[in-house]
């Protein structure tokens, strides 16, 4: 998914909804990060009116679906959805129109605070790409007990640091990382940490 977003990414003019697009892409300042409220009871009652459900359901569903995002953004990015600090800009739906929010998102897009710096983000994109890559590759080996390193990438040259449990996961990880097409160099930083578990 991650990198499905990404690629839409180094396309550009893109609109990403939801799936933690603005932690992805951090550090990425041409994006723009917008996010769209109204109060529990109104979004209640429109989810009510345009699916023709019972009030109580609709209630049901959009509090399942809030714990449910936050959850996942939680669980993969370590972050609170919630925190208007995630966004540039927040609208309440209850206090403007729909017209009004988009006048304002467009204007926001056109700042020229957000094309500074393009051709050097694009490099950066494609570094967040090729880490993400790399992770993949690691992930679907099923040769990795789990991903307890930390994998950075600066123009192609990927870094390994953190721990693994032994000898030959090191030597497994590195050889995975050194097979993703784009990687140029692998720098291995990886530290063995032998341990049994504590049912042993």
């Amino acid at each position: 998914m991650e990198l499905i977003l990404l690629d839409a990414a180094r396309k550009g003019n893109v609109v990403m909804y939801g799936r933690g697009a603005q932690y992805l892409l951090e550090g990425m300042t041409n994006v723009l990060r917008v996010r769209i409220i109204a109060p529990f009871e109104e979004r209640v009652e429109n989810l009510a009116e345009r699916e023709w459900i019972d009030p109580d359901l609709a209630r049901d569903l959009i509090r399942r679906s809030d714990h449910q995002r936050g959850g996942f953004t939680h669980f993969y990015f370590d972050r609170d959805w919630q925190s208007p600090f995630e966004y540039d800009l927040v609208f309440n739906t209850s206090r403007l129109s729909k017209s009004a929010i988009v006048e304002a998102i467009v204007a926001a897009a056109k700042d020229p605070n957000l094309k500074e710096g393009e051709a050097d983000l694009a490099s950066h994109l494609d570094d967040l790409t090729l880490r993400k890559r790399v992770e993949v590759a690691l992930l679907k080996s099923g040769k990795i007990g789990s991903l307890h390193f930390k994998i950075e990438c600066m123009d192609g040259a990927i870094s390994l640091t953190g721990h693994v449990h032994n000898d030959e996961e090191r030597e497994e990880a590195v050889r995975i990382a050194e097979k993703v097409k784009g990687v140029i160099q692998v720098d291995d930083d990886l530290q063995v940490m032998n341990y049994q578990h504590h049912l042993e």
